[in-house]
C-alpha cells in the first residue's frame, strides 16, 4: 500500500441539525489499501436526537462515493471501532450513498479513499464533537 498508517476524516461540531462530511482536502490517498481500522467517538452529545456516521469509498477517485459502514449515536457520548476489510465479498452488491442501515459494515470494496459523512437530527448542545480517526493497511 501507499499510505500505510494513521490518517483522520474530520472532526465535526454538532449542532444543529444537518449534514458534514470530510472536506475534500482532507481525504487521505490510501491506493492499495486492503483493510482499514476506525474509531468513531462522539463527545459532548447532550440533547438532539440521532447522529449517524457513515464511512464511504470511492472507486472512481471521488466522482461518486458509497457506503461502507454506519455507526450511529444518540444522546450519550461513547467511541464505536469497527474494522474494514477489502478481502471479504465473494458476491457483487449494488452499492448506496446514505442508506447502509445502522450498524452494518459492508466489507469487500475499498477504493483509493475515504470519507466520513455525518447526519445528525434535533438540536444538540454546545461541545459536542464526532471524531473519526483510522488506521490503513
Amino acid at each position: 500500500m501507499d499510505n500505510p498508517g494513521p490518517f483522520t476524516l474530520g472532526d465535526f461540531q454538532i449542532g444543529a441539525p444537518g449534514t458534514q462530511q470530510t472536506p475534500a482536502t482532507q481525504i487521505p490517498s490510501l491506493v492499495g489499501m486492503s483493510g482499514a481500522s476506525l474509531q468513531v467517538r462522539l463527545s459532548g452529545g447532550t440533547g438532539g436526537s440521532t447522529i449517524n456516521v457513515f464511512i464511504q469509498t470511492s472507486i472512481d477517485q471521488g466522482q461518486s462515493w458509497f457506503d461502507v459502514a454506519n455507526v450511529s449515536f444518540a444522546t450519550t457520548p461513547g467511541v464505536q471501532v469497527l474494522n474494514l476489510s477489502g478481502l471479504d465479498k465473494a458476491v457483487p452488491v449494488t452499492p448506496g450513498n446514505l442508506t447502509l442501515s445502522s450498524g452494518t459494515i459492508l466489507d469487500g470494496p475499498l477504493g483509493d479513499r475515504l470519507q466520513a459523512v455525518v447526519i445528525s437530527t434535533g438540536t444538540y448542545g454546545a461541545g459536542t464533537l464526532v471524531s473519526v480517526r483510522g488506521v490503513a493497511r
